[in-house]
């Protein structure tokens, strides 16, 4: 039930935001990189479990990425429909906050003395969001033989359940088990980053 799950959840963002950003910080600083690693290993386990098809994957994520087909499509997006553009902003936006902007509120607030080492230690959350754990991710996928799938509707399955989907040809129940504590995981520490930001945003407003 959702009010069940939205009370368990902000009571125990609760718990951990009355501590400050020093709290903030040590619960992130374990949580982030156990769930990455985990994430990580699975991914990496599926794609060593389905490695005759691994040349194959790269091959099609290669072809469909450079072909001119690809880039007419998503022309020809932008200029029929909206939301082609609104997908295309929304995925950069989900897949890091680089583009977002707002990671610098929190790297301007680190205990450094040293600006280039901090804006350095910035730019591996965006190398390790967007080139590893998303290349892992669509390996796992394309490997798996997933991709294309479609569900008891005939609607064809993306987003999470794809990736669940994924995970489970190698690691069967459990895989999909472990996708949805990594999703609980990784939106319970962005709670966290963003109450922190909008706290910092609204604290400069007022």
């Amino acid at each position: 039930p959702r009010w069940r799950v939205g009370l368990v959840t902000a009571a125990l963002a609760l718990t951990i935001l009355l501590g400050g950003i020093r709290r903030i910080a040590d619960i992130s600083t374990v949580l982030v990189p156990v769930m990455a690693l985990l994430y990580l290993g699975g991914g990496l386990a599926v794609i060593l479990g389905n490695l005759r098809r691994l040349p194959e994957a790269v091959t099609l994520m290669l072809r469909c990425a450079v072909v001119p087909e690809a880039a007419l499509g998503g022309a020809l997006g932008i200029v029929t429909r909206r939301e082609a553009l609104r997908w295309g902003v929304a995925r950069s936006v989900f897949s890091n906050e680089a583009g977002l902007g707002s990671a610098a509120i929190t790297a301007a607030c680190a205990d450094t003395e040293d600006p280039v080492k901090q804006g350095l230690i910035s730019m591996t959350g965006v190398f390790f969001d967007t080139m590893v754990i998303c290349s892992v991710t669509g390996l796992a996928i394309c490997c798996s033989g997933v991709l294309g799938a479609v569900d008891a509707s005939g609607a064809p399955v993306d987003g999470a359940a794809l990736t669940i989907l994924a995970f489970q040809t190698v690691l069967g129940d459990l895989g999909g088990k472990c996708i949805a504590l990594f999703i609980v995981l990784f939106a319970f520490s962005t709670i966290l980053g963003w109450e922190y930001q909008g706290e910092t945003a609204f604290s400069y407003l007022t």
